[in-house]
């Protein structure tokens, strides 16, 4: 399958407001950061799928500020597993250095993001959450046609089983 090119467009967390462009493997999850621009610079065609802060035109997928914690997982989750990738243009909004235990269970930690995040870690948060989107979306795409093809069989005289 080819993968899905990524844009992340966060305002409203520190002074400036960042884009990072990127790509995700829509089977996989794994994905790759490949660079940071200064503003948003204007998609030709539909081949981004594009995510922002709400307020934001332009955008197919709404980034609020609710998801933080399960971007927060996400992003640890691809990292873990070693499918997670930023190109040296892009390290500086690396979200690591401002994601923070915030209380401990005996399910394992709970995090949360310092209070002094910038749009650009927002954003690479975003684009880890956004990729395990997909990868869910495609999972369920697929299972909802593996079910329908075996559920709604079409009998030699048309009848369904």
């Amino acid at each position: 399958m080819n993968a899905q090119k990524l844009q992340a467009t966060i305002s409203g967390y520190g002074l400036t407001a960042a884009t990072l462009y990127g790509a995700v493997n829509p089977e996989t999850g794994a994905l790759l950061i490949a660079r940071s621009v200064e503003q948003d610079l204007p998609r030709k065609g539909t081949e981004f799928l594009k995510v922002g802060t709400p307020g934001m035109l332009d955008c197919q997928i709404i980034f609020k500020p609710e998801f933080i914690g399960d971007a927060i997982e996400a992003w640890r989750q691809l990292k873990s597993t070693g499918r997670l990738q930023m190109e040296a243009s892009a390290t500086r909004h690396d979200p690591d250095s401002r994601i923070q235990v915030a209380k401990v269970r005996t399910t394992g930690s709970v995090y949360e993001i310092a209070p002094d995040v910038t749009s650009g870690q927002i954003a690479a948060l975003a684009m880890a959450w956004l990729a395990l989107q997909q990868v869910s979306h495609n999972r369920a795409a697929g299972f909802s046609a593996a079910v329908a093809a075996s559920v709604y069989r079409v009998q030699p005289f048309g009848y369904f089983n």
